[in-house]
């Protein structure tokens, strides 16, 4: 009986401290998108987009735009790792963080289970350093039903494209 209490005082204190420890906040949707509109001024932030499928197709894409314009891109292709590298201008970081800011890259979604088979996982994520901002795992397929995802994912696609793969994928 006295380990029972004694067990259950531990509890409470444990619970007692937790309650006192402050979450950290997370960033309102609003700033995120204030910082994505403004992406050359945040050198410190991070958009990632993975897309694809490892052993299928043009095989996994993970595009990695930094605010101080820095893109790497890894393709991973029946298992062997590709990397690009490139560097956008102010012009045409400006204009893919607006384009992400517009069609709300951190706005919540959400999708629903079961998926077709064939459908593609696809990751939408913001950093700041070492700090996940915003973090959603969604489906290709919902582009369809999503004009703001589908333009989202042209402008990753644009990229990919353009700045990596000289009018082509990689």
């Amino acid at each position: 009986m006295t380990l029972t209490r004694a067990l259950i005082g531990a509890l409470l204190c444990l619970a007692a401290l937790s309650c006192a420890t402050p979450s950290p906040n997370p960033t309102p949707e609003v700033t995120m998108t204030a910082q994505l509109r403004a992406l050359p001024d945040h050198p410190s932030l991070s958009v990632v987009v993975q897309t694809g499928t490892e052993h299928f197709g043009n095989g996994l894409f993970t595009l990695t735009v930094q605010g101080d314009g820095a893109l790497h891109l890894l393709q991973r292709r029946a298992g062997t790792p590709h990397n690009f590298t490139d560097t956008l201008s102010d012009d045409a970081l400006t204009a893919f963080g607006a384009t992400l800011a517009e069609h709300g890259f951190t706005r919540p979604r959400t999708s629903e289970m079961p998926r077709e088979p064939g459908d593609t996982p696809v990751l939408l994520k913001l950093r700041d350093g070492d700090q996940t901002l915003f973090e959603a795992n969604l489906w290709e397929a919902d582009r369809y039903d999503d004009p703001d995802l589908d333009a989202l994912l042209q402008a990753a696609e644009a990229l990919i494209i353009e700045q990596v793969g000289d009018g082509g994928y990689p």
